[in-house]
């Protein structure tokens, strides 16, 4: 039978952890000794100067290897934890954020206007009130980069990763939008309440507008997308061909089984 000792706190340890604890109790003390001999050899520094030269050379001795002994213990500490962590299963995190949450965006909300734009400051909210302002006469606003008064501060190579899949997309999907890459919009709150997402990605802005073709009328707005400035671009190889398959995967469900 395996013997397990009980902490004050309720909690179980078995023979490793205890182990473990007596060896970082006993590192711990050895640790508290050796920085009570450092500061006591470095107050005698102070009265004694004819031995103040040897007694500082101590006590920084004794110091560091204080400070060895702290940090044997904190990767042992380290150690244990991560080898008793459980494992959490990979999610896909963009498919499970858009997805998952969208409709509890909605729902969170209380106006009866819904508005997407990034989180990294290249989207500037100042646009929104003009934007918000044309929901009188449509249901969807797109801040676009691709019309007269439009534009980017972007990268020469995302501005033409972005064109390129901008007019892929309106060929494929008849998507009417120049700009149906951006992630900048607003929206009247029934477009959402009445659509159903099944984003592969985050370009969920480019689904909702495909689905939004002759449901609900739509508008560009210019805008000029700024220079991120903050987070970490998703841009690259990887990301690109996800994007591709996501405009594939639109093509055959929303275009080529409803013909």
């Amino acid at each position: 039978m395996i013997k397990r000792s009980e902490e004050a706190d309720g909690r179980c340890f078995g023979p490793e952890e205890s182990a473990l604890d007596m060896r970082i109790s006993e590192l711990t003390e050895r640790a508290k000794v050796l920085e009570e001999q450092g500061f006591e050899a470095d107050s005698k520094a102070k009265n004694e100067p004819e031995k103040k030269t040897q007694l500082i050379k101590l006590a920084t001795q004794k110091f560091e290897q204080a400070d060895r002994l702290r940090k044997q213990i904190k990767t042992l500490q380290e150690q244990h934890a991560q080898k008793h962590t459980p494992k959490r299963k990979k999610t896909h995190g963009p498919r499970y954020s858009i997805e998952g949450k969208t409709r509890s965006w909605v729902r969170a909300s209380v106006g009866d206007v819904i508005c997407v734009l990034d989180a990294d400051g290249s989207h500037n909210p100042s646009y929104l009130p003009a934007m918000v302002r044309r929901l009188s006469e449509v249901d969807i606003v797109v801040g676009s980069r691709y019309v007269r008064g439009g534009g980017t501060q972007d990268y020469l190579i995302r501005m033409l990763l972005s064109r390129l899949f901008c007019k892929v997309a309106r060929a494929l999907l008849r998507v009417k939008v120049n700009d149906n890459m951006s992630g900048f919009m607003v929206a009247k709150r029934e477009v959402f309440e009445q659509l159903h997402f099944q984003p592969f990605g985050y370009k969920f802005v480019l689904e909702l507008l495909v689905k939004s073709n002759h449901k609900f009328t739509i508008v560009e707005h210019p805008v000029v997308f700024e220079k991120r400035k903050m987070g970490v671009s998703k841009t690259g190889f990887g990301q690109g061909v996800k994007t591709f398959m996501f405009i594939l995967k639109l093509w055959i469900g929303e275009i080529v089984l409803k013909c």
